[in-house]
């Protein structure tokens, strides 16, 4: 339960503590007093959206803490220690840089925990939920929110999910015929014309060394062959090796003479090992210079084909085949598509009949819960002066699953005796609005683990007797738990067992907004303003004491 709420420079309000009893708690004021910033208050507490610019001008921060009962469970499902006395301490601030802080008894908090926490705790249905009611796409909410089949929607959820999955994955590769054919002979000519030029791991660099190699061909013989007369020598001329060769025969003949003597001739062997050595590759080299006069002609056609294939596939041998291997691969997809497809539309036709299955379930489960809603909020519109209401839950249902099973959902009402049920948005008034919302709020809150409810405005289009019908209908729902309710209308204001005063005044050149708890005769003089407006006469004062004295009996 709300015990205290702590409001500091929240708009208008400079500061303001509202300490909340069991049973019906009302709010009132003059329109603009500040009922709203109560109601914005709380919802702060409960980590809904915030902006800055409800801090009260001047100040750097705002303020909003709230103390609650009996919340031991819940504190301790979030591991907060919440004593013996099970009470919680919601605090959070608003500053002016956009920052918030939150805590928990003191415990640094985030805004997701808080909203958790505060739907544990408070419930809030504000005036504008009547108009959802004109909407029905939120029909099928409210019906689901009334039932109790989770498991079930569950099951559907995570079934109609797969199916999706599953259709999406055969749409995709159910592709048009002509765009898989196109795309099938492109890749088809684009393997045949790497497979035709029969390529080999490196064999660009090779062919580019060798074609290097033959542009220089002449230069490298003539070089060649004069590097062998230099070393070899001709007919004419003796060559290197033989000169060394003399040499080292010279030195050799005399190397028993002394250490150093000795020590040429081994230099002058080894020189001459090394030019033999040098002269046999320089030869070899010669030799492999023997080539036809075709073979530079056909290795630029080569290379001329490599090339053009390095434009369309990549820049290396090892690139195109590369690229010929994620052809094929995507060639594959496409010529085992049907299979792959048949075997996918299989499951997907499984998931299908899985779906609507369930779907079918659900529908039957909306059935049972329609009856049962119908009745109740039937029996909750009654007792609130509205006599002859009839109210149904429609349910079509189809053959195509959808996100929440396979129904449409709408409320239809008839409001008077002899009318026809029509959709809610053709003939619902707007009090006949505010009673069914608070009838449905009624109904779906009974069985929800929730000490405290608010009701921001919900008498919007009432008066009269449907204003001491709606009063006596949330006086009974506080029977059993805590409600908080801003009203304009004194038919509901008499039913309170805690009323609150919201009042505007200017001091000192500025606006401030105070909250006070009102004894009986501060209630007789508000509900007498309430009844009949600023000039508070006798009369009004003993209509309003009655009003009170027939609400406690």
């Amino acid at each position: 339960m709300l015990e205290r709420l702590h409001i500091e420079n929240v708009a208008v309000i400079e500061q303001a503590d509202i300490d909340f009893g069991a049973g019906l708690n009302v709010l009132t004021g003059e329109t603009g007093a500040g009922k709203s910033m109560v109601i914005d208050s709380i919802l702060a507490i409960l980590g809904e959206r915030t902006y800055r610019d409800i801090i009260r001008t001047g100040e750097k921060k705002a303020v909003v803490s709230a103390l609650f009962s009996g919340a031991g469970d819940i504190a301790a499902e979030i591991g907060i220690d919440a004593g013996e006395s099970g009470e919680l301490l919601i605090s959070r601030e608003i500053h002016s840089d956009g920052r918030n802080v939150c805590r928990i008894n003191s415990v640094i908090s985030s805004l997701p925990v808080l909203r958790a926490v505060g739907s544990r705790l408070l419930s809030v249905h504000g005036q504008h939920e009547g108009q959802k009611l004109l909407a029905e796409e939120y029909h099928l909410r409210f019906l689901d929110s009334f039932a109790n089949y989770d498991s079930l929607a569950g099951k559907y959820a995570r079934a109609y999910g797969s199916w999706c999955d599953k259709k999406s994955q055969l749409e995709s590769m159910l592709t048009d015929d002509r765009e898989k054919n196109r795309l099938r002979d492109m890749l088809q000519f684009q393997i045949d014309e790497i497979d035709a030029a029969h390529l080999k791991p490196g064999e660009d660099v090779r062919l580019e060394n060798r074609r290097k190699l033959l542009q220089s061909a002449q230069k490298i013989t003539s070089a060649l062959e004069r590097a062998l007369i230099a070393l070899d020598g001709d007919e004419e001329n003796s060559g290197a090796l033989r000169l060394i060769g003399r040499a080292q025969a010279a030195f050799e003949s005399i190397s028993s003479i002394g250490e150093e003597i000795s020590e040429i001739d081994g230099k002058l062997t080894d020189l001459r090992c090394l030019a033999e050595d040098v002269c046999e590759y320089v030869r070899d080299m010669h030799r492999s210079m023997d080539f036809s006069p075709d073979e530079l002609e056909e290795l630029e056609n080569r290379y001329d084909v490599i090339y053009r294939l390095k434009r369309k596939y990549g820049g290396t041998v090892e690139d195109i085949l590369a690229y010929r291997e994620k052809c094929s691969g995507e060639l594959d997809s496409i010529i085992f598509s049907e299979q792959k497809s048949e075997k996918l539309r299989v499951e997907c036709d499984r998931l299908y009949e899985e779906t609507l299955g369930l779907g079918r379930e659900l529908t039957k489960a909306r059935l049972a819960a329609a009856a049962e809603l119908e009745e109740r909020v039937t029996n909750e519109l009654t007792g609130m002066d509205m006599t002859g209401v009839r109210f149904r839950v429609e349910i079509k249902s189809g053959n195509e699953p959808g996100p929440n099973g396979c129904d449409t959902v709408r409320f239809l009402l008839s409001a008077n005796v002899g009318e026809e049920l029509r959709p809610l948005a053709r003939i619902a008034s707007g009090g006949e609005l505010s009673r069914i919302m608070l009838a449905l709020q009624k109904v779906l809150t009974e069985d929800i683990d929730v000490q405290t409810l608010i009701f921001d405005e919900v008498d919007s289009g009432i008066s009269g007797r449907a204003a001491h019908a709606v009063g006596q209908k949330l006086a009974s729902l506080a029977k059993n738990r805590q409600v908080i309710c801003v009203t304009h209308l004194p038919g509901i204001a008499r039913f309170g067992s805690e009323h609150f005063l919201i009042e505007k005044g200017v001091r000192g050149g500025r606006t401030y907004t105070d909250v006070k708890k009102l004894d009986r005769s501060g209630r007789i003089r508000e509900i007498a303003r309430m009844t009949g407006g600023p000039e508070i006469t006798k009369a009004a004062l003993d209509n309003a004491a009655e009003m009170l004295e027939t609400a406690s009996e």
